[in-house]
C-alpha cells in the first residue's frame, strides 16, 4: 500500500516536470523565432574584448545581424536614457560598467527585468554560476545582473555547444 502511495504522490510531480520541461522548450522556440524575424540585435557595448562570443553567437545564429554601438558606460547610459525619453528604445543589449546601469538607467527606469527573460534550466539554476547564485546590484534583484562568471571557468559562454551562452547572448546580457 505504501508503494501506491507513494506512486500516486510522485505522478502529479512528474506530469509538472515535464509540462515545466516543454514550456521553457516552447518559450525558448518562440524567443529565436521573435529574434530572427526581427533580424537585427542592438549591442550597445561599454566595453571592450566581446569579440569572440559575438562570433559565437553570429555563427549560431546568422540570421541575426548585430549592430555594436561602442562608448564610455556613461555615453552609452546618456544615450539609452534620452532615446527611452524619445519614444525610440533602440538598444537590446546594453553591457556596462555599474554606476552608469544603476546611476542612470536603473534609477531611471529605463531597464526591463532581465531576470524575468531568463528561460533555459541551467540559466534559472543559479547553482551553475558564479558563487551559486545570481548576483545583481538592484534593490529587487532583477535588472542589474553583475556577473556572467560560471563555475571554474567561462566555457558555458564559449563553448559553441553550449545553450547557455546562446540563452545569455538572446536575453541581453
Amino acid at each position: 500500500m505504501k508503494t501506491r502511495i507513494a506512486v500516486l504522490f510522485l505522478l502529479p510531480i512528474i506530469f509538472w516536470t515535464a509540462n515545466l520541461h516543454a514550456d521553457w522548450k516552447s518559450d525558448w522556440e518562440q524567443t529565436v523565432a521573435a529574434a530572427k524575424k526581427e533580424g537585427r540585435l542592438n549591442l550597445y557595448v561599454g566595453r571592450y574584448g566581446q569579440a569572440a562570443l559575438l562570433d559565437e553567437f553570429k555563427k549560431d545564429y546568422p540570421e541575426i545581424k548585430i549592430a555594436s554601438v561602442n562608448g564610455t558606460g556613461d555615453q552609452l547610459a546618456t544615450r539609452i536614457a534620452a532615446e527611452t525619453r524619445a519614444g525610440k528604445t533602440i538598444a537590446d543589449i546594453y553591457s556596462g560598467g555599474p554606476n552608469s546601469s544603476y546611476s542612470l538607467l536603473y534609477r531611471g527606469k529605463v531597464l526591463d527585468s532581465i531576470k524575468s527573460a531568463f528561460i533555459l534550466p541551467e540559466v534559472l539554476d543559479e547553482s551553475k554560476w558564479y558563487g551559486g547564485k545570481h548576483i545583481f546590484t538592484d534593490s529587487e534583484d532583477q535588472f542589474i545582473l553583475s556577473t556572467l562568471r560560471c563555475p571554474a571557468s567561462a566555457a558555458c559562454l564559449t563553448t559553441p555547444t553550449s545553450s547557455t551562452r546562446k540563452n545569455l547572448n538572446l536575453i541581453g546580457i
